[in-house]
């Protein structure tokens, strides 16, 4: 009972600690374990009692069965000495008496003492640790009971057995078993359960930290995925807020852009007939150039904010960028730049307008360029990709230079920016790239950063699904 009273108390405590602990900590694996571990005391508190409780009775019961022959002997010798008148005294000291329970506490290593109460008198042989028989007989005192009581835990009483004669009662036996048997049997059943349940608890807790460990960086990667998506969302949205801003304003500049050209191409046409002189013949020649440049930033314009007409074919991605270098190459010679080439072989044939991706290459290896003004290396690489689920070719166009600044990366599809010097650039080299692409159906992405060079990579659909069919 004591040991009951014990473990109640104790997983009351650990349940209030638990339930502290819960309710305030927001971490669901700490929360799980606490929680586990209170259920792994209590099951194997529960089991432990149970275990000893049935141990300790069939204990018992299988040492009151060896006994019942020493039992029945005390009982036959007392009633046939009492027939023959001897007193109490004699008959509980009488040698058959002591021989044979001497014998006894040899053959039942578990026997530790027997008690022989008989009219008023008790008898008293017990083994010691010394393995010496000590016999007593004495009056029947009260304190054999307290003193019995003070044992328990190391000694257990059997069930006593009367001594009667013509129905009535005139003592009886009590055997004393020791408990050590049953308690090393208890133990080694406690050890047994909390190892297993160690080890479950154990096996459990690194399961679920492994779980937990998966979902966090599974959750983790969704959510950086979200955002990333989340991000290209919100700069697609403003590509189309600004292409529809460059498309309006387009087209207003684009007439009387266009009745300039025409009218300084008929003064110039019509100058030596006119008698026009040779500084308004340059002024004419100025105004034609700066209205052809108008021309030309507004076509750029337009093919960024509204999909154009494609001049679409079988084509050899692989081929286009070879032509794209070829044109490149005095370039790359004069400024010092190493070309690394990574063309997969056999590489699918797209549906495309070559001229058009040859612009976007060109666009981007110019930059690349741009980007080593000390010289450096531009790698060139294709490779068959699926991008939205779709079959596809991606080509990279990576550089050692400058890189791009984070605060920049956002803006640099936008029309009008660039971060060339001013006056080396209109700003539209990427935008009209991008808005070639997206014609296409693909995607154009970056990856830069500050000193340690700049990564596009173009990822273009097999089928060349046009931007206005998705």
């Amino acid at each position: 009972w004591l040991w009951l009273v014990e473990s109640a108390a104790l997983l009351l405590g650990l349940g209030l600690f638990a339930s502290v602990v819960d309710a305030r900590s927001g971490n669901l694996q700490v929360r799980f374990f606490l929680r586990l571990n209170l259920i792994f005391v209590a099951v194997a508190s529960l089991l432990i009692l149970i275990v000893s409780e049935t141990q300790r009775r069939e204990h018992l019961s299988l040492a009151e069965g060896h006994a019942e022959e020493l039992s029945e002997f005390l009982r036959g010798h007392l009633i046939y000495f009492h027939r023959q008148g001897l007193p109490p005294p004699e008959i509980l000291s009488s040698p058959e008496i002591v021989r044979k329970v001497t014998s006894e506490f040899g053959r039942l290593p578990d026997l530790r003492r027997v008690r022989v109460y008989f009219l008023g008198r008790r008898m008293s042989m017990s083994i010691g640790e010394d393995w010496i028989v000590r016999h007593e007989v004495s009056r029947e005192a009260a304190e054999d009971r307290r003193a019995r009581l003070e044992e328990r835990g190391r000694l257990a009483t059997l069930t006593p057995v009367p001594v009667v004669q013509g129905g009535q009662l005139l003592g009886r036996i009590e055997l004393d078993e020791s408990l050590g048997t049953i308690n090393a049997r208890v133990a080694r059943h406690m050890r047994i359960i909390f190892l297993t349940f160690t080890v479950a608890v154990l096996v459990a807790a690194g399961l679920f930290g492994f779980t937990v460990q998966h979902a966090h960086k599974t959750i983790q990667q969704q959510f950086e995925e979200l955002e990333k998506t989340h991000a290209q969302l919100a700069h697609a949205a403003r590509l189309a807020s600004a292409g529809q801003l460059a498309g309006g304003v387009a087209h207003e500049i684009n007439n009387p852009a266009g009745i300039i050209l025409t009218t300084s191409d008929y003064l110039l046409s019509e100058s030596d007939r006119l008698g026009i002189a040779e500084g308004f013949r340059q002024d004419l020649q100025a105004i034609r150039r700066q209205a052809r440049r108008i021309s030309n930033i507004v076509s750029g314009l337009l093919t960024f904010s509204r999909p154009t007409q494609l001049n679409v074919r079988s084509t050899e991605v692989n081929t286009v960028l070879q032509q794209s270098l070829s044109l490149l190459a005095p370039r790359f010679r004069e400024q010092r730049v190493q070309v690394e080439q990574r063309m997969e072989r056999d590489l699918p044939s797209l549906t495309a307008d070559p001229d058009r991706l040859e612009q976007v290459f060109v666009n981007l290896l110019n930059n690349a360029v741009d980007a080593l003004p000390d010289g450096g290396q531009v790698s060139v690489e294709t490779a068959c990709c699926r991008s939205d689920g779709r079959p596809g070719v991606v080509v990279s166009i990576a550089d050692t230079g400058t890189g791009i600044r984070e605060e920049h990366r956002k803006n640099i599809f936008d029309p009008f920016f660039s971060t060339k010097p001013k006056g080396q650039g209109t700003g539209l080299g990427l935008s009209v790239s991008y808005g070639i692409i997206r014609d296409h159906g693909g995607q154009i992405e970056v990856q830069s950063e500050a000193g340690r060079g700049t990564v596009f990579r173009v990822h273009l659909p097999l089928d060349g699904t046009r931007h206005e069919e998705l």
